[in-house]
């Protein structure tokens, strides 16, 4: 092969080089941006969560854009060096070097989470839609009301019946019949005795009447989701009323959920309180009406950082464990635990660990046989409360520049 040849064999090869040097590049950096946005969130949360723990003030940031620039660089040399000659002849030796180069330069942004419009949506209750889309998807009724739920009202026959989600070690008969509402919840879901239902409202809207409506503006008001209804089929006179439709979703009990009921309440850990000596579960399906009152963020990041240990205080303070051995066995265990230090149960790797304050704390899961895998619900918590705070982030395009770090 004549030098020439030489040259151009070695010129293709350092550009097909370089390609492949792209596009590895390109997919190094992805897999790692999204490994570092990966752990760096699971660390933000339970980091958050242990600062909680210990009676400290949450703190969030937010990644925004990820700029990355990428300079490629070929090279291609040749030496010819003599190494003598006669008269007829002349011998030569030739050297060739072919490299090719990737540099990167990242921008990070992030932003320090606060203000008015932070604060107001991390304490704003959450919208029960989120909810029932959850529960749609066929995820734990039970885990999702005991992370997500202030509250739960029944309503029967004019009686007011409120279960709270709150446990005192001192007062704990009032928790546990909310988790045993939770369980009784997880077993007709599972029995697919309990599902969503949608409701369509026409509310008005707040404003004067209208007297008369044109074709035109007829159809103003219909593309923008708007209804107008006249006043005189609810009795008045004259004009017409600006209306909506809303959806408004709500859990629905099947009839047959009343022989799930009562097979469960032979254990006596189903059993709660009842109204005319039927479970309210059974009555709510006659003439009962279930309310549904949400936590907002913070509510729930306090309850997964905190209920762990009140869920021991009132574990020992129990005479003889009666406590936990009233609640149904799916819900003997807090929502969440973050500390395992007094635990002697065989764990999982940890999804995330940190220490904080002198202590370790972790995201993991007991080893259970696969009859109890429904107790082993602690990594989902973790990602559940990740998922609703992606809920409350505020708009990277709202985020005010001055306000943003850079980090090259």
């Amino acid at each position: 092969m004549n030098l020439m040849n030489r040259v151009l064999s070695l010129t293709l090869f350092a550009a097909l080089l370089l390609s492949g040097c792209s596009g590895g590049a390109l997919k190094r950096s992805f897999n790692g941006f999204s490994s570092g946005y990966a752990e760096t969130v699971n660390h933000q949360m339970l980091l958050n969560l242990a600062r909680v723990r210990n009676g400290h003030p949450p703190y969030f940031m937010q990644m925004g854009l990820i700029n990355a620039t990428y300079s490629f660089a070929r090279n291609l040399g040749a030496v010819i060096a003599s190494a003598g000659a006669t008269p007829s002849f002349t011998s030569e030796s030739r050297q060739f070097s072919v490299g090719a180069s990737v540099a990167e330069q990242p921008t990070l942004s992030w932003t320090p989470l606060n203000g008015a419009a932070f604060t107001e949506a991390i304490f704003t209750p959450m919208s029960s839609t989120m909810l029932y889309a959850l529960i749609e998807q066929g995820y734990p009724a039970d885990v999702l009301f005991r992370l997500m739920v202030h509250s739960l009202e029944y309503t029967v026959n004019g009686e007011r019946h409120i279960f709270r989600n709150t446990l005192d070690p001192s007062h704990t008969e009032a928790f546990s019949d909310f988790l045993t509402l939770c369980a009784i919840a997880r077993e007709l879901q599972k029995a697919d005795c309990m599902r969503v239902e949608v409701e369509s409202k026409i509310l008005p809207i707040d404003g004067p009447s209208i007297a008369s409506v044109t074709v035109t503006e007829a159809a103003s008001v219909a593309e923008k989701g708007l209804f107008l209804k006249k006043k005189e089929e609810e009795g008045e006179k004259g004009g017409y009323q600006l209306t909506k439709t809303v959806a408004a979703p709500h859990l629905k009990v099947e009839r047959k959920a009343r022989e799930i009921i009562k097979k469960l309440e032979k254990d006596p850990s189903y059993r709660m309180e009842t109204y005319n000596g039927e479970s309210l579960w059974c009555a709510a399906q006659e003439s009962g009406q279930l309310v549904i009152r949400m936590r907002p963020f913070i509510g729930m990041l306090q309850a997964a950082a905190e209920e762990a240990d009140l869920f021991d205080a009132a574990v020992a303070k129990s005479p003889k464990h009666r406590f936990w051995e009233n609640l149904p066995p799916s819900e003997r265990n807090p929502i969440l635990r973050i500390n395992w230090s007094h635990s002697s149960e065989r764990t999982h790797p940890a999804l995330v660990s940190l220490d904080y304050f002198g202590k370790k704390y972790q995201i993991t899961d007991p080893v259970v046989t696969p009859k109890d895998i429904d107790k082993a619900y602690f990594r989902d918590v973790f990602t559940l409360i990740n998922h609703l705070f992606s809920q409350v982030l505020l708009d990277p395009s709202k985020i005010p520049v001055q306000q943003t770090i850079r980090v090259n």
